[in-house]
């Protein structure tokens, strides 16, 4: 009862050192004049809650939304509007998020900001590759590429070459693939970008699977392990933990496929990035068909727990949005 206690204590003791430094942000963020070092403390606002906790960071992106709007600030704003897509996207919403991301996109334009452009374009181009639709995505990714280098960017060119090489990696093109992927790498080290290591380590790990070099692929698939547990981020850690086991599968060494598929759906349960689990129990179920009709049932009935749920996800996403809309309107 005594450990109990004091490890409340010390939640609740974390729980307020973060809001401190929330708000600690949301004042430099207010103050800060020049454009780029306003988007870098935004960006910096951001970095951890994307990738590790969806609704914290839907709740950080009202709280910067609605100081915008306080402050006439259509960059903080534009920023504040693809980070609640982000969110939604991170739910499986896509729909939700290339529509934040439209919203944002035409008050960047109204900037005529390139730098707030190319961030944007980042963004929207996220939403393409989850639709397959690879040329668009290519054209802003390459048209962020552009400006990033042009201004000198560094962040947003990681961004921009981290991205790239997924997408040739998706289009089976591995040698463009290997070369963005690498120069996102390269990045990340010399200006210690470390939220973005992880997801660089599964890609490089993917396409060095691809071209059949078995001790590269696994090396960084488990930096990318090891990397999305240092961030605590459930959903790198369950994205790497299933290529890992794809690509035992794709080998035939099912035992090691099993045992990485089960880490993956273990990764997200009870956290709001539980509709992932779809594809590794998807995966587990395929591979016990013909093994063990116990097995199947349990990871079929996972399967289609996990549709359910997303289905569940996105009936309550559409009222947080109505709600949402509803508030702005107040305001």
């Amino acid at each position: 009862m005594k450990r109990i206690i004091l490890f409340s204590c010390f939640l609740l003791a974390l729980l307020d050192m973060y809001a401190q430094n929330t708000d600690t942000l949301l004042l430099k963020i207010a103050a800060e004049k020049n454009v780029s070092r306003r988007m870098n403390l935004i960006f910096d606002f951001f970095a951890v809650a994307q990738d590790t906790d969806p609704i914290q960071d839907m709740q950080l992106a009202k709280k910067l939304l609605q100081q915008s709007h306080e402050l006439e600030d259509p960059i903080s704003e534009t920023l504040a509007l693809t980070e609640i897509g982000y969110a939604y996207r991170s739910f499986g919403n896509t729909t939700n998020g290339l529509d934040y991301n439209i919203k944002a996109q035409a008050l960047a334009e109204q900037t005529g900001n390139d730098e707030l452009m190319a961030a944007v374009k980042i963004n929207m181009a996220l939403y393409y590759k989850d639709l397959a639709d690879y040329p668009k995505t290519l054209r802003l990714l390459h048209a962020a590429e552009a400006t990033a280098s042009g201004i000198k960017n560094d962040r947003l060119l990681t961004w921009a070459f981290m991205n790239l090489g997924e997408v040739y990696n998706a289009m089976n093109k591995t040698d463009s693939a290997l070369m963005y992927s690498q120069r996102a790498y390269e990045l990340t080290n010399r200006f210690n970008f470390t939220d973005l290591k992880g997801f660089i380590c599964l890609q490089l790990g993917k396409v060095h699977g691809k071209l059949g070099n078995g001790t590269l692929a696994t090396g960084y698939y488990d930096l990318a392990i090891k990397d999305a547990a240092k961030l605590g981020s459930p959903k790198y850690l369950n994205q790497a933990y299933f290529a890992l086991a794809q690509y035992y599968n794709g080998i035939n060494q099912k035992d090691s496929c099993v045992a990485y598929a089960s880490k993956a759906i273990a990764a997200v349960q009870n956290t709001a990035y539980s509709n992932m689990s779809i594809k590794p129990a998807k995966l587990l179920a395929g591979i016990y068909e013909n093994r063990n009709s116990d097995s199947t049932v349990k990871y079929l009935k996972m399967y289609q727990s996990a549709n359910d749920s997303l289905f569940s996800i996105k009936t309550i996403q559409h009222a947080q949005v109505l709600t949402f809309e509803n508030q702005l309107r107040e305001q």
